[in-house]
């Protein structure tokens, strides 16, 4: 899929897809036709802050026009969606689409026509130690468009259910923080787990590592992803540690 800079990403521009108008004039040729035409549909445009009654026109995978009323005999192939939303691909800010390795999940392509979302964030399925494979073999190959926070450990979720934070060795910052500067287009910070059963005695730790990952890797605008449970201690030392 198109590359989608790390601005464009966290700005929620991939949340919209521009939708091109195409005037017709003149007589309809076979080249004329739409593939596919969804007619009736309650269209919701980020782009152009539009949200109406819209027909729309798919030529060759690529929307090609957005039109009040797209006639029937310019369609291949129509799709009722009246009383329906028609919108551009969901983004899912939570995800796991690396069950080959950490255990948890489904591919992100087989979960596209259940939930309406193309733009996956991998929360912090892989480590330094397995985010090669899920660079080269899972994003990659991948149809949807996938990002991901790098857990601070370095074996990621692999070791699930077992908490991948009770050996403190795990959480290598030089590692996690070189991952994030080599991959500054895919990977947007670093994800960590506080919660009792995955933290056991390293308590805040992991946090302030995962943090300190983040102003190590020199990348602007990185971000931590915290996933808190069963917090260990008081909540408000952990929430004291994190920043707007």
């Amino acid at each position: 899929m198109r590359p989608v800079s790390r601005r464009e990403f966290l700005a929620g521009a991939a949340a919209g897809g521009t939708l091109f108008g195409l005037g017709a004039s003149g007589a309809l040729a076979q080249s004329d036709k739409f593939d596919l035409v969804i007619k009736g549909g309650e269209v919701l445009d980020t782009s152009q802050k539009l949200r109406a009654r819209r027909d729309v026109g798919i030529r060759n995978a690529v929307i090609a026009a957005l039109e009040p009323e797209i006639p029937d005999a310019r369609a291949k192939q129509m799709l009722d969606a009246r009383g329906k939303l028609v919108l551009p691909g969901l983004i899912d800010m939570h995800a796991h689409v690396y069950p080959q390795v950490s255990a948890l999940g489904l591919p992100a392509d087989e979960l596209v026509p259940y939930t309406a979302t193309t733009t996956y964030v991998s929360a912090g399925d892989a480590g330094a130690n397995t985010f090669s494979a899920l660079k080269h073999y899972i994003v990659a190959q991948a149809r949807s468009r996938i990002y991901a926070f790098v857990h601070i450990s370095s074996i990621g979720l692999s070791g699930f259910p077992v908490g991948e934070m009770l050996n403190i060795d795990y959480a290598d910052v030089d590692q996690a923080a070189k991952t994030l500067a080599e991959n500054p287009e895919l990977v947007l910070g670093i994800k960590v787990r506080e919660s009792v059963d995955v933290v056991g005695t390293n308590g805040l730790e992991p946090l302030r590592r995962a943090i300190l990952a983040c102003e190590r890797s020199g990348v602007r605008g990185a971000r931590v992803m915290c996933h808190i449970g069963n917090a260990p201690g008081e909540l408000s030392a952990l929430l004291d540690l994190l920043r707007p």
